[in-house]
């Protein structure tokens, strides 16, 4: 069947030769009859005369092809373009004629050889290149090089670079003639040899350990740990007649420590005691308080006076209030008690001004705990506390952190400002170094919500990053079921 095939394929072609060649046969004889019984036409082409040939008209028919020339004009004569050369001392100098419409040229000699004009550029060897002298003619431009000298080599001065932890050690080649370099007998890089420091974690940080490189001092850190937490304990303190009561919350651990439910001082609870005037003493009341040793004295007299002879009578207490604050800068809080030595504590009768640095008052409360918030101030303000009467106790200037401007100027010299007793009673200073249970909760409660704004702006990002691998995991299956489906098919066609 092979042979078959290949034979017809041989028949073709033979058939395609001899057909072409009978059709050009044909094509001659009858061009050749047409020729002859031709009734010309002729197309004219005008054929300009050069330097080197005439110019002539040369005729075409249309139809045969046939062609004739006539209407002949002689040549051009050349247009020169001359030029003076000086070639060389060896060669003279001569003119050259190009003409400028054929380009034919010709030379005329005008001078014969003369003797070379030297000047010489000596050019000194290097390390890698000989030296030698290059002679010029000044004259034509003539050269030529003489009088050559060895390469002098590099003077090579060797530096060697110490292995490090992190970097190969090499000896460092520098030729100081032409700086020229080159580095061989390389050493590798010894590696880091680490030495472990753990930090363990406490209440508020955590732990991690930290590698150093005994060698090099190179350090990292790794292994970290979430910090434990605070493990607290709490330790109730009773009020009394002149401090606070409070829970105090105590960390075991770190001792981190802040109070909460605070009590009132309960104030004194007095009995009178009569001292009569015997023999000379002096007689008085002595005022004696149930719940704890405090006690004073009132109603002073001699033994010639019989004032005491009647049954006492009770002498009632006048309070005499002095002024306490104490400023928490970092919490926005200002502590203020306004307290008798008795005990007794009255807030109500004060009134605090807050004054901007745009002459803006504002009038801030005091809660029942006897702080105040100032965190909503947002400039320096100068605080102004005053009693129900209008007169000034106290002015201060607070310097909020949330403002950057100038500073508020104190209180001018002229205003009535009382100077502020230092207490030292060691209850009412542990009330006041906390804040109460309110403010720590109302704080931990915007730090949360400062961490939660982050998780929602990122829920467009994440419910993206779910979707997409859904999409590509349904069209991945839509193609590998349409792909098994078409194999079935073509499968059962064969």
């Amino acid at each position: 069947m092979r042979k078959i095939k290949k034979y017809f394929i041989y028949g073709i072609i033979v058939s395609v030769f001899i057909i072409s060649i009978f059709l050009g046969y044909l094509k001659t004889n009858i061009y050749a009859k047409e020729n002859e019984d031709c009734k010309h036409l002729y197309e004219q082409k005008e054929i300009s005369a050069t330097c080197s040939s005439d110019g002539y008209t040369i005729y075409t028919c249309v139809y045969c092809n046939e062609t004739y020339k006539d209407n002949y004009i002689e040549r051009l004569n050349h247009d020169f373009e001359e030029k003076v050369i000086d070639v060389s001392c060896e060669d003279g100098s001569y003119i050259s004629y190009t003409c400028r419409m054929c380009g034919f040229n010709y030379k005329e000699i005008t001078s014969k050889k003369r003797n070379h004009t030297y000047k010489s550029v000596v050019v000194k060897p290097t390390c890698t290149h000989k030296g030698y002298t290059t002679y010029f003619c000044t004259t034509c431009g003539y050269e030529y090089t003489d009088e050559f000298s060895e390469a002098l080599g590099h003077h090579y001065i060797d530096e060697i670079k110490e292995v490090t932890c992190e970097t190969d050690g090499y000896t460092h080649h520098l030729c100081d003639a032409c700086g020229y370099s080159y580095n061989d007998n390389y050493i590798s890089k010894l590696g880091h040899t680490f030495n472990e420091d753990e930090k363990k974690p406490n209440c508020l940080e955590g732990g991690f350990t930290t590698y150093r490189c005994e060698a090099c001092d190179y350090s990292y850190q790794g292994k970290y740990t979430m910090p434990l937490g605070h493990s607290y304990t709490e330790n109730k303190i009773s009020a009394t007649c002149s401090s606070y009561g409070f829970t105090e919350h105590l960390c075991s651990v770190c001792n981190d420590r802040y109070v909460t439910d605070y009590i009132k001082p309960l104030g004194h609870e007095f009995f009178d005691v009569l001292i009569n005037s015997d023999n000379g003493t002096i007689g008085c009341i002595k005022h004696v308080c149930n719940r704890c040793d405090y006690s004073y004295l009132s109603n002073f007299s001699t033994s010639q006076d019989n004032s005491y002879n009647d049954p006492p009578q009770v002498v009632e207490h006048i309070h005499d209030y002095m002024l306490y604050t104490e400023l928490d800068e970092i919490r926005k809080l200002l502590f203020i008690s306004n307290r008798c030595e008795c005990g007794n504590v009255n807030n109500n009768e004060l009134e605090l001004i807050a004054t901007t640095i745009n002459d803006k008052s504002i009038i801030l409360e005091i809660n029942q705990y006897g702080y105040v918030d100032f965190s909503i101030l947002q400039d320096n303000c100068q605080i102004t506390i005053l009693n129900k009467k209008g007169v000034i106790i106290t002015s201060f200037v607070i310097e909020n952190s949330n403002y950057s401007g100038e500073e508020v100027s104190p209180p001018k010299e002229d205003e009535p400002i009382q100077d502020v007793p230092v207490d030292n009673d060691k209850d009412l200073d542990q009330d006041i170094e906390n804040v109460s249970p309110s403010d720590k909760e109302n704080a931990n409660d915007n730090e949360k919500d400062k961490q939660e704004v982050l998780p929602s702006t990122n829920k467009n990002d994440n419910k993206v990053k779910v979707i997409v691998p859904i999409i590509l995991t349904i069209v991945l299956l839509g193609l590998g079921i349409s792909g098994i489906i078409i194999f079935i098919k073509i499968k059962k066609r064969k």
